[in-house]
């Protein structure tokens, strides 16, 4: 039986201790894999994207509720390579 929670898993992905959306790639969608930023250690997410090359992210407090949402997007000024970014969480 599929149920929404196994749906939602199966769209996620954990590699190098991050996780990603997986998405098919379509006229719409261009990167395969786009990285959920995780707002307690936004450090090691900048060099993460800077080291392999992430052009795709999305803020997205659903998968990191207990850390808090993101509430500074400074952090793109220090990753010039990101070419898609999804916003997916209340601001303000």
């Amino acid at each position: 039986m599929v149920t929404e929670k196994n749906h939602l898993n199966d769209m996620v992905e954990k590699k190098d201790g991050f996780l990603f959306f997986k998405n098919d790639v379509d006229k719409y969608t261009f990167y395969d894999k786009t990285l959920i930023i995780d707002s307690s250690r936004i450090n090691k997410t900048i060099d993460y994207i800077i080291k392999k090359g992430i052009k795709s992210i999305t803020i997205n407090d659903a998968y990191y509720e207990n850390w808090g949402k993101v509430i500074d997007l400074n952090f793109l000024l220090e990753t010039p390579e990101i070419e898609s970014l999804l916003l997916l969480q209340e601001v303000g």
